[in-house]
């Protein structure tokens, strides 16, 4: 069954000196019997014993267990053979104290993949006299019950060899011989190798006898049987010094003369007759009942039988989870204060790390969904804008470029798609900021503020519409105002238009159909709209009479998110309520441009007519509403500057801007106001009398004062469109493309600088507002449809539409700053990660050291590598599922410290440590764990098994 083909193990000493522990040992061994190897200590036997039992590996040679070399074997391998055919017994017993009797034995059997046998383990017990013993623990037993129950685990799993190592060498002779009388009846069936120094026990349990020297086999001898000779009837010799007598009293004198010269040659005689007596000198001289007499002859060649495959098949060992967490938690009673501070600085390492995962794994998205639900947003704004890209070219090589957003208007169907989202609270606005122009007295820092921003307008269906005093406007001269401009305007007092008089009001509804002047235009108040009130915070700003400047800035930026300092008037009036500061960089051309006059230059920008015609109310001069090469509309501003100066001489364009003269009254009303068509006819006959539809207009050099003779031409202005400050004109795009390349042209070889505007946004038609209230009740539904805007959502004509308010561009710049540092937070968290598994790998590598010899005995009983993994996998798990609770519970307490504090800065809440940050710490603590144990578990479940149970 078992073959070894010229084994050699050698070894080097720490000072490099080589020695042979075994030196080309072949030997075959039978099916069953009792083998001893002897030998006096360095002799090898114990190394030849470990190599054949696979504790070991040797230098060169093989192993043959049925027919299966070992040539090939992996340490797994041996560990299969180990668990398939080897029982294993030690001189120090080997038995794991964490383990009950019977589970020490069982351990073996469920190596195997086999189910716990209780009865099977009662009736092992039973035969080594340890019955009723299965519930002990090890530590309460004597060294010989110990022994017996290492026997007991040897054989649970009825291996075909058992192999002993030292078995009585901890022994007293009577116990030693009682496990000797055991393992004899055992090889009777099976094959025992036994390790021993005691030649007596060889001599008398031995079916073979091994004898080594200096790793070399010296001797190898074998038990045989030398049978009775035969002298007469009567007489009869068993080997050189016994004389048998059959019968005395037959004996004849030819017997007599035989027995005296047997003693002659055999002095110190003993003649017994008595049964007791002759049973003792059969055992001493070692005759067997049959008469043959034991006798040690070198041994014969031994036949080895033929093995299949299956034969030699190994069994995989299962160390059940169960055993592996006893033991694995069994370590953690190891170094206490040791596995304290790695259990602190491990849940540190993990609780940081869960926080860093929050910014690693930073979704703005969520932030911003968390951040509104906590806030006391009731309306948040949204506006349409627009991109313009401006260039900045010198000598004809682009310089530098960047992008701009600009404000446009939102048109029907925009708005309604907003409101079929958010609700029919939704509103629209334009903007219009002026003041009320018929207040008593004006506290700029203070709680109250009579500024308007924005006009609304809301219909029956807006729960703002019902919170109302007094009556929604209906006719152009009508306003309802904000519950907040009312007590503001109560604060401060109302005087009466025209009259050196004020408005006696007691309470905010004494402001019903009272008047108020704004922008000199004079407003009837029906409504006040209750808008909510100010946040508790700006109470103190009442009775302060210290300025507070931070408050005051917070009250500032509350006002402008809010509704408190709308106005709200009908759908139709609407477009009375403007604000014409148009932005000139929607006007694309080439830098600025102006118009010079005799003694003044007025400065203008020039667009696409195409591009921008919807973007303003223009007033044309004729009944033909579309312009033509040649043709310019301008803005009421430009308009006021030539008019003003009566000009009608050559106007120059460049790139200079010079400011705007006073206002000639006259014109004032019609060209900025509006509040009348009354001076229409006037302005039209002015531009006509002075041959101002037929201007020439002339490139103009502002680095060299001199007209571009290479651009010249006429233009008919032919309508004007209403700007507060800006000089701006729109041309044909041909005749945009005409001025722009010879500016360009000349700019390019003069080596001048200069700058191009462009855009793809064109102005649609029926645009409406400048602004959307979007209703706003903190659900998580409203939340999760606010963020495609959060996100500028992109609309079919190249705009965006976003939100406007304090805490979106906070959290947008919260959101830029986590996706610039994700690295870092990555990096510093790896770092964290890896610092933790120091800390574990350390604390596992100390529990191996602990565990050497229980890694050692569960591999000599037939454990793998990945048996041993199990264990301290299971005590890095143990370990690892209370950092990760802690660090939850930690992580969640860190997390709403720093929210708290940002969110007294900031107003938002930073770090959401939900259920994906649990996840991510979760895996990243398992991964952390099985990555630490590994490593130094690779190396102890790669070490010999032999060294292993040395170790100690």
């Amino acid at each position: 069954m078992l073959e070894i083909v010229n084994l050699k193990k050698t070894y080097k000493t720490k000072q490099g000196v080589q020695t042979n522990a075994l030196n080309g040992i072949s030997l075959k061994f039978p099916e069953t019997g009792l083998i001893f190897l002897l030998g006096k200590s360095g002799s090898g036997k114990s190394t030849l014993l470990n190599v054949i039992g696979g504790l070991d590996t040797p230098t060169s040679g093989e192993v043959i267990i049925k027919g299966r070399s070992s040539k090939d074997f992996t340490q797994s391998d041996f560990d299969s053979y180990r668990n398939t055919f080897i029982g294993f017994i030690f001189q120090e017993y080997n038995i794991l104290n964490e383990f009950s009797v019977e589970n020490n034995i069982a351990l073996a059997l469920e190596l195997q993949g086999k189910d716990k046998d209780e009865e099977k383990i009662n009736e092992l017990l039973k035969q080594v006299d340890l019955e009723g013993f299965g519930k002990r623990k090890p530590n309460t037993l004597s060294g010989g019950q110990k022994q017996r129950i290492a026997i007991a685990r040897a054989l649970i799993k009825n291996p075909e060899i058992i192999m002993a190592d030292e078995p009585t060498g901890a022994l007293d002779s009577y116990t030693g011989k009682q496990v000797f009388d055991t393992l004899k009846k055992l090889s009777k069936d099976k094959l025992v190798i036994v390790v021993s120094h005691d030649r007596e026990f060889a001599l008398t349990y031995a079916d073979r006898i091994i004898e080594l020297k200096d790793g070399k086999v010296i001797e190898d001898i074998s038990k045989t049987y030398e049978e009775q000779e035969k002298v007469n009837e009567n007489l009869s010799t068993v080997g050189d010094g016994v004389l048998i007598v059959k019968d005395g009293s037959l004996l004849k004198e030819d017997d007599f003369n035989y027995i005296k010269n047997f003693l002659k040659h055999n002095k110190n005689a003993i003649i017994c007759s008595e049964e007791d007596d002759i049973k003792t000198i059969k055992k001493v001289t070692k005759i067997n009942d049959e008469g043959s007499k034991e006798v040690f002859e070198d041994t014969k060649e031994t036949l080895m039988k033929q093995y299949s495959k299956q034969d030699s098949k190994f069994i995989k060992s299962k160390l059940p989870f169960k055993h592996a967490f006893k033991i694995g938690i069994s370590g953690l009673k190891n170094k206490p204060f040791r596995l304290f501070m790695t259990i602190c600085l491990c849940t540190f390492a993990f609780a940081m790390f869960g926080l860093l995962s929050t910014m690693m794994l930073y979704d703005g998205n969520e932030v911003f969904k968390e951040s509104m639900m906590s806030s006391d947003y009731s309306y948040i704004q949204a506006s349409k804008q627009y991109t313009v890209t401006e260039k900045h070219y010198e000598g004809g090589v682009l310089s530098s470029s960047y992008d701009t957003s600009y404000l446009a208007k939102m048109n029907e169907n925009e708005f309604n798609e907003l409101k079929a989202a958010f609700g029919n609270d939704t509103f629209g606005s334009v903007s219009y900021i002026t003041e009320i122009e018929n207040i008593s007295k004006r506290n700029s820092y203070s709680y109250y503020n009579a500024n308007i921003l924005a006009v609304g307008y809301i219909d029956e269906s807006n729960s703002l519409y019902n919170s109302m005093i007094g009556n929604y406007p209906k006719n152009k001269n009508e306003i309802a105002i904000s519950k907040y401009l009312a007590e503001s305007i109560k604060e401060f007092g109302l005087n009466k238009p025209d009259k050196d008089q004020k408005y006696t009001l007691n309470n905010i509804e004494d402001l019903i159909d009272k008047t108020v002047v704004l922008s000199g235009k004079k407003y009837k108040i029906t409504g006040i709209i209750d808008t909510g009130n100010l946040p508790s915070k700006f109470d103190s700003l009442k009775e302060s009479k210290e300025m507070d400047l931070k408050l005051q800035y917070e009250l500032e930026e509350e006002l402008s998110q809010g509704l408190y300092s709308l106005i709200f008037t009908t759908k139709n009036n609407l477009n009375n309520f403007k604000s014409y500061d148009t932005m000139w960089k929607a006007f694309d051309g080439v830098g600025y441009a102006s118009v010079a006059f005799k003694d003044y230059n007025a400065s203008f920008s020039y667009g696409k007519y195409s591009s921008n015609k919807n973007e303003f109310d223009i007033t044309y001069l004729g009944s033909d509403k579309k312009l033509d090469d040649g043709e310019i509309i301008i803005s009421s501003s430009l308009l006021y500057s030539i008019i003003n100066n009566k000009v009608n001489d050559t106007y120059l364009i460049d790139s200079w801007h010079t400011g705007l003269v006073p206002m000639h009254e006259k014109f004032n009303q019609y060209l900025y106001e509006n509040t009348s068509d009354k001076y229409k006819d006037d302005v039209i006959k002015f531009i006509n009398n002075n041959n101002m539809n037929n201007i020439e207009i002339t490139l103009y050099d502002i680095y060299n004062n001199s007209s571009i003779e290479n651009y010249k031409q006429k233009y008919k202005i032919i309508g004007f469109y209403r700007t507060d400050n800006m000089d701006t004109g729109l041309l044909t795009d041909n005749d945009y493309d005409k001025i722009n390349k010879e500016a360009i042209k000349h700019y390019n070889e003069t080596g001048q600088y200069y700058t191009l505007y462009e855009t793809d946004y064109k102005a649609g038609e029926n645009l409406l507002y400048d602004r959307v209230y979007l209703s706003y009740d903190k659900s998580l539904e409203k939340s999760e449809s606010l963020v495609p805007y959060l996100n500028e959502k992109q609309l079919d004509d190249n705009t965006t539409i976003s939100l406007n308010n304090s805490l979106v561009n906070k959290i947008l710049e919260v959101n830029y700053m986590a996706n610039s540092f994700k690295k870092v937070f990555l990096y510093v968290g790896i770092a964290m990660a890896f610092f933790a598994a120091l800390l574990l790998s350390n604390f596992i590598s100390t529990s191996i050291s602990h565990k050497t010899k229980e890694i050692g005995i569960l591999r000599a009983v037939g454990a793998r590598g990945s048996d041993v993994f199990k264990i301290f996998l299971s005590e890095s798990f143990m370990i690892t599922l209370i950092c990760v609770i802690l660090s939850i519970i930690g992580g969640n307490v860190i997390c709403t410290i720093f929210n708290n504090s940002v969110s007294e800065m900031l107003g938002m809440k930073i770090f959401v440590f939900g259920i994906v940050s649990i996840i991510i710490l979760v895996v990243i603590a398992l991964v952390t764990t099985i990555i630490s144990t590994f490593i130094p578990v690779y190396k102890a479940a790669h070490k010999k098994p032999v060294d292993s149970i040395r170790s100690l």
